[in-house]
């Protein structure tokens, strides 16, 4: 990420938090895991797996419709991530197919943590500001 960028958007706060929870991928099979990180003069880098099987959307894309037995076993998978997150009080704010990443045995990664909530353990620390990909909301929202 450019330094720039991330303090001209004002997305320090996010950065941090997408490095805290990325920091976790070791403790869970289904979430990207962070090997390192360091900046530089004009970036700052984080060091990650590599996910060579694509990500969902490219999967349903291709396919035109996933089979129910393979929706199943992604969805389990996906539960399983947010269980775990859930637990570490972090709720997940930006699931779509784009932020699913299969690795090469066809296991789902979690990846994209900029818009996690974190600490939500007391009532007062839940979100109360509104995000998503409009692309990806009901029309009614």
């Amino acid at each position: 990420m450019k330094k720039h960028s991330v303090i001209e958007d004002d997305d320090v706060e996010s950065a941090m938090i997408e490095r805290r929870v990325l920091a976790l991928g070791c403790q869970h099979p289904f979430i990207c895991n962070l090997f390192c990180t360091f900046q530089t003069q004009s970036h700052l880098n984080f060091v990650m797996e590599y996910l060579g099987g694509g990500d969902l959307m490219f999967h349903v894309q291709r396919c035109g419709k996933l089979s129910e037995e393979r929706t199943r076993f992604y969805a389990s998978e996906i539960v399983c991530a947010l269980k775990f997150l859930h637990k570490k009080f972090i709720i997940y704010r930006d699931l779509k197919l784009d932020n699913i990443l299969l690795d090469e045995a066809g296991h789902i990664r979690l990846v994209d943590f900029g818009m996690c909530q974190c600490k939500t353990y007391r009532e007062e620390c839940l979100p109360s500001n509104f995000c998503g990909t409009p692309h990806y909301m009901a029309p009614e929202v």
